[in-house]
């Protein structure tokens, strides 16, 4: 049996490049699909469709390592406040 041509229309590539940007992890799974493809055309969109998820996940990773040092100096500075007061 033959596999189905995966599609390489114009909104279809729009889709998958605004799920790999939303929803990272969940975008391997199709990603891989078109990474697999034979068609050149489908392994470009798969190419640029993991280059998104990765740059998504690293930007997500940087952004919670970000608000998670924010957090802990706000909690800080709170606590300082109160050592200083003397409670």
């Amino acid at each position: 049996m033959r596999e189905k041509p995966l599609s390489t229309g114009t909104f279809t590539q729009i889709g998958l490049y605004a799920v790999s940007i939303l929803l990272p992890p969940l975008s391997l799974i199709w990603t891989m699909k078109y990474l697999k493809s034979k068609d050149p055309k489908a392994k470009q969109i798969g190419m640029i469709s993991l280059g998104l998820t990765i740059a998504a996940l690293v930007a997500v990773i940087w952004l919670s390592i970000a608000f998670a040092k924010n957090v802990t100096q706000e909690v800080n500075q709170q606590l300082n406040q109160y050592q200083d007061i003397g409670l």
